[in-house]
């Protein structure tokens, strides 16, 4: 298995069973919380490609699919109890370790025990994070500030929005192809990352990309998928606040039942996401 460098100088610095290391609220600004995700994410992604050696696609999929999932599990928990981002994003690397060794006992003959099998490596990895969170601390939480609620909500569909993606890449991923397509796919989500906080979105505002995000499930390569989400971020940015409240989930939803919804596709990205906000 390939190494992943985790400083276990911070041991101490990051025990969770040390209530010093819990603060009340969070102080980073959401700019570090999504950038610290994002790029926990991309981490994940990078060592699992290099690690796992699997010829199944549908099995290496369903293997990555289920580490995001255990590892964004980590990442939240961690973060909403101790409101400490740092601290979050150490367990979070120490989860996927965990998760990819775990998953690397599991041989190939074993894959129809594949659902519990990656059950029991998403346990594995709780008993050694989040079922470590201290107890006491736990049952002492002070209640969040508006300001720290907000800001785990605007993670919350940041997080939505990463994976919406991510799921769209590994699902029309080549497994023969994994190492050149995550490759791209970390450049993208890096550069979409820094857009997505750049503009400085509402909530609302936030929800309505992951809806077209979700929505845009249709039959495009994954370079015309990422083209299409990009110019949806950048097309949205610069709209009004008073046209902005007009773009309602509903009325997105109702263009990708449109019948001209397929022919348009076939334009440029431009013009597709211009009809889309028309």
């Amino acid at each position: 298995m390939n190494a992943i460098t985790i400083n276990n100088n911070n041991n101490n610095r990051f025990s969770l069973n040390d209530s010093n290391n819990y603060i009340c609220n969070l102080t980073n600004t959401i700019g570090d919380i999504v950038n610290k995700y994002n790029t926990l994410l991309m981490e994940y992604l990078n060592f699992i490609v290099d690690n796992i050696n699997e010829k199944n696609s549908a099995y290496s999929k369903f293997i990555i699919e289920r580490g995001i999932e255990t590892i964004t599990h980590v990442f939240t928990m961690l973060l909403y109890y101790s409101r400490n981002v740092d601290m979050a994003y150490y367990h979070g690397q120490r989860s996927f370790y965990f998760y990819v060794e775990f998953i690397g006992q599991i041989s190939e003959d074993q894959h129809t025990f594949l659902n519990l099998s990656s059950r029991d490596a998403a346990m594995f990895v709780y008993k050694k994070t989040i079922f470590e969170l201290s107890a006491d601390y736990r049952k002492n939480l002070t209640e969040p500030s508006k300001d720290t609620i907000e800001k785990l909500d605007t993670l919350n569909v940041n997080i939505n929005i990463f994976k919406n993606i991510i799921f769209f890449t590994l699902q029309e991923m080549k497994i023969t192809e994994k190492n050149a397509i995550i490759g791209n796919l970390v450049k993208h989500m890096e550069s979409m990352c820094n857009k997505l906080l750049k503009y400085k979105f509402t909530i609302q505002e936030y929800n309505t990309i992951e809806n077209f995000v979700s929505l845009m499930s249709k039959n495009v390569s994954i370079t015309k998928y990422y083209e299409l989400v990009d110019q949806f971020i950048q097309k949205y940015s610069k709209i009004k606040p008073e046209s902005a409240n007009k773009i309602s989930d509903a009325r997105i939803s109702e263009k990708f039942t449109d019948p001209l919804c397929e022919s348009k596709l076939e334009e440029s990205s431009e013009k597709f996401i211009k009809w889309i906000l028309a």
